[in-house]
């Protein structure tokens, strides 16, 4: 991970609640933040693999216990403005909520663009909280 603030747009991601849509990075920044959220707040164990042009991390389900929402295993899912158990593909807004409220403590730590990132998700996700719709991130 590099201390690079630029943010790539090459295959952007989206947070949606109802008719908003924004796009504050793209997929490889999504997953690296929530690489380093993993390896720097929780006490799971991350193997990372590495091919020809692949790069694969397997986390362990200990990685997943202090940021259930945040750090579910899918790269797209929805987020109900309700609470639920989180699963690959469907979480809670307002669970998310908190977990990001949690990060606020490091944000000195953290890249630019995880900071935007974090920000454009605790905004969404009040969003869909307050209009009582869903939050996709696509």
């Amino acid at each position: 991970m590099g201390n690079d603030s630029r943010i790539e747009n090459d295959h952007p991601l989206y947070l949606v609640v109802g008719d908003q849509r924004v796009s504050p990075c793209d997929h490889e920044t999504y997953a690296r933040f929530k690489l380093w959220v993993a390896e720097t707040l929780t006490d799971g164990k991350i193997d990372c693999y590495t091919g020809e042009s692949v790069v694969i991390e397997h986390w362990d389900d200990t990685t997943y216990t202090r940021f259930p929402n945040l750090l579910t295993p899918a790269e797209i899912g929805t987020y109900l403005p309700i609470d639920v158990d989180p699963c690959p593909m469907l979480s809670s807004t307002e669970g998310l909520i908190g977990e990001i409220d949690s990060l606020q403590p490091y944000r000195d730590r953290m890249e630019p663009a995880f900071r935007t990132l974090m920000d454009a998700i605790r905004e969404m996700a009040a969003c869909s909280v307050r209009q009582q719709q869903p939050m996709e991130i696509r």
